[in-house]
């Protein structure tokens, strides 16, 4: 049984970032990330709004079955009986967020067909690191979020990712900021 956020493998550097998100968001606010692994990070959001007694509604996309193109996820995935969910869920359930986090076993595309153009208040996107894969998520869940709405990633520091991002946002005329050295940042306009 896992006590903390910290007891789940994997990467996650933007606790600066998550942690002002928690403050700062408006209560009920939705929220969703792209690509969760074990749910190291989302973890970590859901035990930050309990300790300030706020809910979102957090939705946790993945397929749970690691990124085709990366031999030691697959590797690790075929450990777990081909599949991260039972994991994700116990994780969920050691540390009593059930009730705040939504898994969704979906690849990206299709999970952003759930949620109605102009919802979101948040998407985290780090799931396939191609720059194919990085252009479609984008462009899937953009559309997704609130006028004023915040889209984020991770991995800004690998070429396919950041040259995704920038040439995508470079065609919207909006900014992109660097949250810390692996993570951007932009707000809807």
């Amino acid at each position: 049984m896992i006590k903390d956020y910290q007891d789940i493998q994997g990467w996650f550097d933007y606790e600066d970032l998550y942690s002002h998100l928690a403050k700062n968001l408006p209560e009920g606010s939705s929220f969703v990330e792209v690509g969760v692994w074990k749910g190291r990070s989302i973890c970590y959001l859901g035990q930050q709004l309990k300790s300030i007694n706020k809910k979102f509604k957090i939705f946790a996309v993945d397929t749970f079955k690691g990124s085709s193109n990366e031999d030691a996820h697959q590797k690790e995935v075929q450990e777990h009986g081909g599949s991260l969910l039972p994991l994700f869920l116990k994780n969920l359930t050691d540390l009593n967020l059930t009730d705040l986090i939504t898994p969704i076993e979906k690849d990206s595309i299709e999970a952003s067909k759930l949620f109605s153009d102009n919802e979101i208040d948040f998407v985290f996107v780090d799931a396939n690191h191609s720059y194919e894969a990085v252009i479609e998520d984008l462009k899937h869940w953009y559309p997704k979020l609130k006028p004023g709405g915040i889209i984020a990633g991770h991995d800004f520091w690998a070429d396919s990712v950041r040259s995704a991002v920038l040439t995508f946002f470079k065609d919207k005329n909006l900014n992109v900021n660097r949250t810390s050295q692996s993570c951007w940042v932009a707000i809807k306009a």
